[in-house]
């Protein structure tokens, strides 16, 4: 059991050759020195890795292993180790591998040889700590293709995503198997919302709260405390040691709670405020919810809490949210109202929902103001209203006023105390009822006649007393036929002022039909002008339009005669109108909405006359609108006799994808007048719709040397090469003119344009023509103008690669007819071979036959013997 032994021994066979004997001592003895005998395999540098493999594998030194394989080029040997050993020690193999440099297409690949059978937390680990975890990705989704559930799988593929930035929301989402803090924690310091995210899947409350509350997340966190609506999570944010909960409260006040369409979440949430104890953030968590247009705005309990946390907690806030909501319990909140001695607000409540004995109960109990109660009872005309402010006035004193009460109140239950109070009080002419007017109204309240409301109106009217008269109006205009009857009435006397009161007020009536609305329009067309086009706008559902259209054309409201056309549908009237009334009525963005709905086409041509007169700045823009419906021919010659072609510019250009005729020719002719040969250009090639030659002629002569390029380019689009080459000859564009020539296709005009640049001594465009014309030339008379005119030097390029260019064809027609006779040989060869086995088979087919089976005997040929081997743990290594 002595390690020197054993080493000695392992140092001997080692020495003597005997790897064998290296190896099963290296794998059997538990006695020899494993990091002297490492040290002692490394130096050696055995043929045979194995003893090394079985020293390092079972005494942990695999980094040292790996390093020792890879730097003597021994990948093999890894592969083994990896595959077949252990493969429990992948990872370190990976992880040595990594430092050393290793290319990652080997360790792809020798992962992926091992797959299921390595161990994944620690390979992620090795390759995470070496940021080398995206070399992962093919050997994960492997595992994920073949159905691995494995978390650390899971959770390695997410880092992976969420270090490529792809899509990692939906993986973080989607994923049902990776392990949310985990990946929350590698997201925090990457991307704080991703780790929102990951802790949100998995409900890790704590880790969610600090990633927000560290990075400021608070919309985030308060989303997520909603819509956990967990008690305990809820005191824990709310808890007043939570440096952060002012931040959170705003963003559930202002974010989370409106955004949310559940009611459950909303009920956590007022419940957890409440618990905690905070009105005034409730307050604010309700005015966001309840105010403002969310799913809940209209929820009753909702709007109760609100009115009773303000009552308790913010009085001042309170008579802001009984005007502004209408679903809460009147009775109820009205009743703690006045508990709170908040009388205003208690009146209000009680008034709103149509409470009046209460609201008015208010008002002599609490508020104590008798004016304000008669008032009250004036507006709302309900017995027994009128019945409480009698009673309170006769408790007061004041019995001429009690009286009356009981007069309008119809109420005789207390004429015995009235009797009494008159006696005492020595006013017995106040017992009689002494307005007739009043009296009047109250019988046609009883006999409930149309005849007797229309005479009771007409006499109150007559007597000037406008509120009774109004009281019976109202009753009288609900009926179609009668209400244009009150009407007249009113104003043959002149009472225009209580005529639109009373139609104002019928507005209102549960029975308001058409004709109200009309006629109130009507009314403010003759008298109140000011206040017709809101009428309008407010009602233009319930008025009978042309009615009112006639009313308007008589006084002359262009402007909401022009409204009440297009709410009919009259859309060529509505443009007449205001073409016709422009000063009044003419409104550019709602002129193009009508222009073009026109179904008269001439009124688009008046329309473009109109805006040339009156608004030559804006016609582009209305021109814009009906490009799809003029003529654009027709519109460039009205504006071509005005004079102002150039004014429609901007709208030419928009149009001129359409390649009309007028409109190329008009831009043309503004690109030409402009100079702009720039935009001439790009107009003449992408638009050919125009009289091209016509145009070449007009600036061919113009003084400005660009156009007359263009004019050279013109012809050249034309065919008219001859032309182009001559314009441009004249103006020195020699590069203009070869390539003219070489579009030409024409030998003719190419080889008069040598003898011209020879003529003028232009030996360079000699040259450079030679190779922009090389298809069209002949090299011989190429050869010949040069020998004559002593121009060999210019023309020896063109010659050298006209030669190079014939030598080619020559060289592959050669190759071409020796390659054909190859293959003709080749195919001779070949049917020579194949008659010869024919002939070979026809011999040998008898002797191969099977000799007839002997009785007893099976037939057939006996398997030839498997081959002889055996089997080592590890390849050896080549020589």
């Amino acid at each position: 059991e002595d390690p020197d032994i054993h080493f000695k021994y392992i140092e001997a066979a080692a020495k003597t050759g005997q790897i064998k004997e290296v190896e099963r001592v290296t794998r059997e003895s538990n006695f020899y020195d494993a990091e002297k005998t490492k040290n002692f395999l490394m130096e050696a540098k055995l043929p045979d890795a194995r003893p090394l493999i079985n020293v390092c594998d079972r005494f942990g030194f695999v980094p040292d292993l790996t390093h020792y394989l890879y730097t003597n080029n021994m990948l093999r040997y890894i592969e083994g180790y990896v595959q077949k050993v252990n493969p429990g020690n992948a990872p370190l193999v990976v992880g040595q591998l990594l430092d050393d440099e290793c290319p990652e297409d080997f360790i792809k690949g020798l992962i992926l040889s091992v797959r299921s059978l390595l161990p994944v937390e620690p390979l992620v680990e090795e390759c995470e700590k070496r940021n080398r975890l995206r070399l992962l990705t093919q050997f994960l989704e492997h595992l994920v293709s073949e159905g691995s559930q494995d978390v650390h799988v899971h959770n390695a593929l997410g880092k992976i995503i969420i270090d490529s930035n792809n899509n990692p929301e939906h993986f973080l989402t989607t994923n049902p198997y990776y392990d949310s803090r985990v990946v929350g924690k590698y997201c925090e310091k990457r991307d704080p919302t991703l780790a929102v995210v990951a802790y949100r899947r998995g409900q890790c409350d704590d880790e969610l709260l600090n990633v927000t509350n560290k990075n400021s997340l608070f919309k985030l966190q308060a989303r997520y405390v909603v819509e956990r609506m967990d008690g305990d999570l809820w005191e824990k944010v709310l808890n007043p040691e939570n440096e952060y909960r002012r931040q959170l409260i705003d963003q559930v006040v202002s974010t989370a709670l409106p955004e949310s369409k559940s009611p459950e979440q909303v009920s956590a949430a007022v419940k957890a405020f409440m618990t905690a104890d905070l009105p005034h953030e409730l307050i604010e968590l309700l005015e966001k919810i309840v105010l403002q247009n969310s799913a809940f705005s209209g929820n009753f309990n909702l709007q109760n809490l609100l009115i009773l946390t303000a009552i308790k907690a913010d009085p001042s806030r309170v008579m802001d949210y009984i005007n502004r909501l209408d679903n809460f319990d009147g009775p109820a909140v009205g009743e703690v109202a006045v508990e709170a001695q908040l009388y205003e607000e208690a009146f209000a409540i009680f008034k709103k929902f149509n409470l009046n004995v209460q609201a008015v109960n208010v008002l002599l109990d609490n508020i104590r103001s008798i004016d304000r109660a008669v008032e009250f009872a004036f507006r709302v005309e309900e017995d027994a209203v009128w019945s409480q402010v009698a009673k309170a006035q006769l408790r007061e004193g004041l019995v001429s006023d009690a009286i009356e009460s009981f007069i309008r109140a119809d109420d005789a239950t207390q004429f015995l105390d009235v009797i009494r109070a008159s006696e005492d009080a020595d006013v017995y002419p106040d017992l009689v009822r002494l307005k007739q007017f009043q009296g009047a109204v109250d019988a046609a309240r009883k006999a409930n006649s149309a005849k007797t409301w229309k005479e009771v109106c007409f006499a109150c009217v007559d007597a000037e007393e406008f509120r009774l008269a109004q009281i019976c109006g109202l009753n009288i205009i609900i009926q179609v036929d009668d209400l244009e009857e009150v009407s007249e009435y009113y104003q043959n006397r002149g009472c225009f002022n209580e005529l639109i009161s009373l139609m104002e007020s019928g507005l209102g009536l549960e029975r308001a039909h058409m004709g109200i609305f009309t006629e109130l329009g009507v009314l403010y067309a003759r008298y109140r002008p000011e206040k017709l086009m809101e009428h309008i706008k407010l009602f233009s559902t319930r008025l009978n339009i042309p009615k009112l259209i006639r009313a308007c054309d008589e006084q002359q409201h262009w402007k909401e005669l022009t409204y009440l056309y297009i709410q009919y549908d009259e859309f060529d009237n509505a443009a007449t109108t205001v073409m016709n009334h422009s000063p009044e009525s003419w409104d550019h963005m709602q002129f193009k909405d009508i222009i073009v709905k026109v179904a008269s086409v001439e009124l688009y041509y008046k329309a473009v006359h109109f805006y040339l007169q009156e608004h030559p700045d804006l016609i582009n823009d209305m021109l814009n609108v009906l490009a799809l419906r003029v003529d654009h021919t027709r519109v460039v010659d009205i504006m071509r006799k005005a004079g102002h072609l150039r004014l429609v510019k901007p709208y030419m250009v928009a149009v001129q994808s359409n390649n009309v005729s007028a409109v190329n020719e008009a831009l043309n002719e503004i690109y030409v007048e402009e100079e702009d040969y720039d935009r001439l250009r790009e107009s003449i090639d992408l638009h050919d719709n125009f009289d091209q030659i016509g145009l070449a002629q007009k600036i061919e002569k113009h003084e400005l040397l660009e156009m007359r390029r263009v004019a050279a380019y013109i012809y050249k689009k034309a065919g008219r090469w001859k032309q182009s080459i001559a314009l441009s000859k004249k103006d020195n564009h020699y590069k203009d003119a070869m390539e003219t020539a070489s579009q030409s296709g024409e030998r003719e005009l190419a080889e008069e344009l040598l003898v011209y640049f020879i003529e003028q001594g232009k030996k360079e465009c000699f040259a450079s023509c030679l190779f922009v014309c090389y298809d069209l030339l002949r090299a011989d008379v190429v050869l010949e103008l040069a020998w004559i005119h002593n121009m060999i030097d210019f023309a020896f390029p063109y010659l050298l690669q006209f030669i190079r260019e014939y030598t080619g064809k020559v060289d592959e027609l050669i190759k071409d007819k020796i390659e054909a006779q190859k293959e003709v040989k080749a195919k001779e060869q070949e049917e020579k071979e194949v008659i010869a086995q024919q002939n070979m088979y026809a011999q040998l087919l008898p002797l191969a036959l099977p000799a007839p089976p002997m009785p007893g005997m099976g037939g057939g040929f006996a398997p030839p013997p498997p081959p002889m081997g055996g089997m080592g743990m590890l390849p050896s290594m080549p020589p």
